[in-house]
């Protein structure tokens, strides 16, 4: 005789958000002869999946034990044929709940515990009239399996009970260009704009990128409601190694772009202002082109002709001319590097990342337990150099590199 029974453990589920759940029962399922023990564990299992959705309140075995009798179980819940319908539904209303799952075990090739062929067949009842509302059969070669596919088979059975009923789904990732899927379906890559619309219930999250661990969370999405899922994809040692070896070459760059610029600009305004120095403010500083060409507008080509104190005025005024025409164009082409470095060093540094930003990953070496310590690292010697300078004298350099 089938015994209306649930799992003792608590399978009364949180009542979140303002939408009621719906009420459902599963009794004991039916199962061969020998048998009846794994008819109410899987009943169980069924019962624990259904809790996990999050969306019924799942009543107690002690409850159907307080409104049914042993034979009443019997002849009301023993059986999921169509002609069970009616009376399944009079069990159902008698329990106050709104939905009753039904199954019927079925095992192929004896007693044996496990290893062979196994069905269920499971079936939901509506309590009103007794109309199927879902139904789904599990075909597995052994009972673990069986019991693997049962979450799975759960969704399909309440299926269309849940059609119409959706939520939505916000997914923000610490990582950029990772592709997100949906229960298997790429629904786009970070940063996800807006949210996603999802049927209520439980969805397989994952996410991808390469170089980084995959992954993956089972999510719950209530009835109109909004969820959110805040993931942190951790890289892998090697990525973080060859990320970090990556990066910073690009900020040794960002930096030499930047230390180029700064001279190229500094030399650019040197030689401008000792071009324009040269040039003169005006006609009457000495030593100046503005001087030198004055003179030479006066008619004083030579000045003090055949004496020691000689000025050949033509010949100051060509040399000044070239030596500000040669500093101009000297300045110019040190301010296009200078500019040119400043953009390569925006560029590195915009292009670029932290070099650390994943240094905490990195695979290290770890000293096996009681093994001897790790020798100390010998002080780098620094590195002297000698220049040689005007007058017979040295300036030394030295350094740690």
């Amino acid at each position: 005789m089938l015994h209306l029974a649930l799992l003792a453990a608590g399978l009364v589920v949180s009542q979140s958000g303002d939408a009621p759940q719906q009420k459902v029962a599963v009794p004991d399922f039916a199962a061969p002869a020998g048998q009846e023990a794994l008819g109410v564990m899987l009943s169980g299992v069924v019962a624990h999946e259904l809790e996990r959705l999050q969306l019924f309140k799942v009543t107690t075995a002690e409850q159907v034990r307080v409104v049914l009798s042993n034979e009443r179980q019997k002849q009301l819940l023993g059986c999921v044929d169509e002609a069970c319908g009616s009376g399944a539904a009079s069990a159902a209303s008698l329990l106050g709940v709104d939905l009753l799952v039904t199954g019927r075990l079925t095992k192929l090739g004896g007693k044996k515990a496990d290893g062979q062929p196994v069905t269920l067949d499971m079936t939901l009842l509506d309590a009103k009239d007794g109309g199927r509302k879902g139904s789904t059969l599990v075909r597995a070669n052994s009972e673990s399996e069986l019991i693997e596919k049962i979450p799975e088979a759960v969704l399909t059975l309440v299926g269309k009970v849940l059609e119409g009923k959706q939520g939505a789904l916000v997914v923000t990732v610490n990582e950029t260009g990772a592709v997100v899927k949906i229960d298997g379906t790429i629904v786009g890559t970070t940063p996800l704009e807006g949210r996603l619309a999802l049927a209520a219930g439980p969805h397989a999250l994952r996410v991808e990128k390469e170089g980084f661990v995959s992954l993956q969370k089972e999510v719950r999405v209530a009835p109109d409601k909004l969820s959110e899922e805040s993931l942190r994809m951790v890289p892998s040692p090697d990525f973080a190694a060859t990320y970090e070896a990556k990066e910073s070459r690009l900020r040794l760059g960002a930096w030499l772009s930047a230390g180029a610029a700064v001279i190229g600009v500094g030399l650019f305004a040197y030689l401008q202002n000792d071009a324009n120095r040269l040039y003169g403010s005006s006609i009457n500083s000495p030593g100046t082109f503005q001087y030198e060409r004055q003179q030479l507008y006066l008619g004083n080509e030579i000045e003090n002709a055949g004496t020691p104190q000689q000025i050949n005025h033509r010949k100051l005024a060509t040399d000044l001319k070239t030596d500000i025409e040669t500093k101009q164009t000297i300045s110019y082409v040190a301010g296009g590097v200078g500019l040119a470095a400043a953009i390569a060093s925006v560029a590195f540094f915009v292009g670029g990342d932290d070099p650390g930003k994943y240094r905490q990953y990195k695979t290290t070496a770890v000293p096996p337990p009681g093994g001897a310590p790790a020798p100390a690292a010998t002080p780098a010697k620094p590195k002297v150099g000698a220049l040689l300078v005007p007058g017979g004298g040295a300036l030394v350099l030295s350094g740690e590199f």
